[in-house]
């Protein structure tokens, strides 16, 4: 054999281990994909019971009582608990955290924990959210689902909203888990693509609205806008329908001196829980640095005090909407923020002075915290991961704001002695909250 040949011969022989190799290894990889993602659906389809003990929710349900005011306990109070109990829970980066590893770093386990889910026209992702409920049961948790609309509003299909409401009854039996459902939150902002169009938003969430309080006693419609301190945000364009509604004092333009909450309010019959987003993002007039803030400070946001609303009740969004409609109260979405560049002095107050400032601002305005002036607040989820965003000083300069709690033990400890201070009949915990088919909550 000459070595022409043998050269061939080990060319073949190379070239078909080659093949064979990389044959099995798609083969392997194709293995993997397809046992993958059975695991995900059975996963999915059969959640473990885990630690949470939850069983099958079996709740028999009459539509035309549901739809009847008065005919049950949970008509405008679905999953409010007793007067002077307090909700608590966080919003999480689901893609590097998860309910059961914040409940391992806190040392105890939330109630409530949120989600944003995005919504088109054709899709608001049903497979993140049975996964989602699937580890929110696990730790006996209530899910806040909040849905955000990529896409303006009157382009949703009715049959979608159809299908979110059936999603939510799903999770509510299958897993048993309540669901507070958040629906185009910050509808008043205009940094959302469905923002500042009441028109289309009051339509849609009503009609959202019919077909959940039609469907299940176990999910609490929640409008939530943002805190109205700074609305309109900047300068308002709007169409000649929503301009009516949006131009309240009928000047010709919207302004600060414009109502921020009434417009986009779609009637005590659909809105179960008022909420709204509010932060302690006081800067300090040097640092740039958000301060530590006193009890007052929080008040301001339900009151819709500063320097340029003061004594305008329209800004107030706790005694018209929740006080005066006789509806629970949640700051949906909450925090302190330290920042970790940015800034261009010495901070005022350390990282533990201003997180812990806010969530005793936070306690201080409860019941169980002593407080009268709030009796209908009774619930807040804070936000619990990083986000990037503009310096207040200056929209080209980027700062990363981290409103972690749980990630330092100085800081989660510090936490959890001053909402054990509160009284742990108080300050409810995973697993002491139970629910009755009606809606109702229960110690």
């Amino acid at each position: 054999m000459g070595w022409q040949e043998r050269r061939r011969n080990c060319g073949i022989l190379f070239w078909s281990k080659a093949l064979l190799s990389l044959s099995i290894s798609i083969g392997v990889l194709a293995y993997y994909i397809v046992r993958i993602a059975q695991l995900y659906t059975y996963a999915r389809d059969h959640p473990s019971v885990g630690s949470g003990e939850y069983e099958t929710v079996d709740c028999p349900f009459d539509p035309a009582k549901a739809s009847s005011p008065g005919e049950l306990a949970s008509f405008g109070h679905r999953l409010e608990p007793a007067q002077g109990d307090f909700l608590w829970g966080f919003h999480l980066d689901w893609e590097i955290d998860s309910p059961s590893a914040l409940v391992k770093r806190l040392g105890a386990a939330p109630p409530v924990w949120n989600a944003f889910i995005s919504m088109n026209t054709t899709d608001f992702e049903v497979d993140v959210i049975n996964w989602m409920a699937n580890q929110i049961r696990d730790v006996k948790g209530i899910f806040e689902l909040t849905i955000l609309p990529t896409v303006p509003l009157d382009t949703l299909p009715r049959t979608l909203l159809w299908e979110l409401a059936q999603e939510c009854r799903h999770i509510n039996s299958f897993y048993g888990v309540p669901v507070y459902l958040r629906f185009a939150h910050e509808m008043n902002g205009n940094w959302l693509v469905y923002g500042q169009k009441p028109t289309a938003f009051r339509q849609a969430f009503i009609d959202l609205a019919n077909y959940v309080h039609t469907s299940t006693n176990l999910t609490a419609m929640v409008w939530s806008p943002n805190t109205g301190l700074g609305y309109p945000y900047g300068q308002v364009t709007a169409g000649a329908a929503d301009l009516a509604l949006l131009d309240t004092n009928r000047d010709g333009v919207v302004t600060a001196a414009d109502d921020p909450y009434l417009p986009y309010w779609p009637g005590a019959a659909a809105v179960d829980w008022v909420g709204v987003s509010a932060y302690n993002l006081l800067a300090g007039a040097n640092s740039h640095q958000a301060l530590a803030p006193l009890t007052g400070d929080l008040a301001q946001h339900f009151y819709g005090n500063d320097v340029v609303t003061n004594g305008i009740p329209i800004h107030d969004i706790y005694n018209r909407f929740a006080a005066a409609e006789a509806r629970p109260f949640m700051l949906s979405e909450t925090g302190a923020p330290w920042y970790r560049n940015g800034t261009t002095e010495p901070f005022e107050n350390t990282e533990f002075e201003v997180k812990q400032g806010w969530w005793r601002a936070v306690f201080g305005n409860t019941l169980a915290g002593g407080s009268n002036a709030f009796p209908n607040f009774k619930m807040a989820t804070w936000f619990e991961e990083t986000k990037v965003e503009s310096a207040f000083y200056d929209a080209n300069v980027f700062t990363i704001r981290d409103y972690y709690i749980t990630q330092t033990k100085e800081i989660a400890r510090a936490f959890i002695k001053d909402a054990q201070d509160l009284g742990k009949n108080a300050f409810k915990w995973a697993g002491r909250v139970k629910f009755e088919c009606d809606g109702s909550l229960r110690n």
